[in-house]
């Protein structure tokens, strides 16, 4: 069966309206939807990196901050002129330390 949806005439509370009808059907028969192989193994690898202190968790309250943080930064730098903005190094160095949860 094919499905073709006018989307080009639809506004973006239809087209989200069609997405949660979609939702709702799919999740209404969980148990006829398998979890392919793959999604164990993305979770076992993230477990494991966790358990070996490679990866941390941070709460979201905090990983917000940090990344408004961030955001303003660059908005700042960026309304600031060219000279103000962060060199690629700096930016990966930021970026790095956010990886690890590090505080900015």
């Amino acid at each position: 069966m094919s499905v073709n949806l006018p989307l080009d005439q639809m506004s973006t509370e239809e087209k989200l309206q069609a997405m949660e009808a979609l939702w709702a059907d799919l999740t209404r028969n969980q148990e006829d939807f398998e979890s392919p192989p793959w999604h164990k193994q993305v979770l076992d690898e993230r477990e494991q990196r966790i358990e070996s202190g490679k990866e941390s968790f941070i709460d979201w309250e905090v990983a917000k901050k940090q990344l408004r943080g961030v955001l303003d930064e660059r908005w700042a730098a960026f309304l600031s002129g060219p000279s103000a903005a962060l060199t690629l190094e700096e930016f990966q160095q930021r970026m790095k330390a956010i990886r690890s949860s590090e505080v900015l």
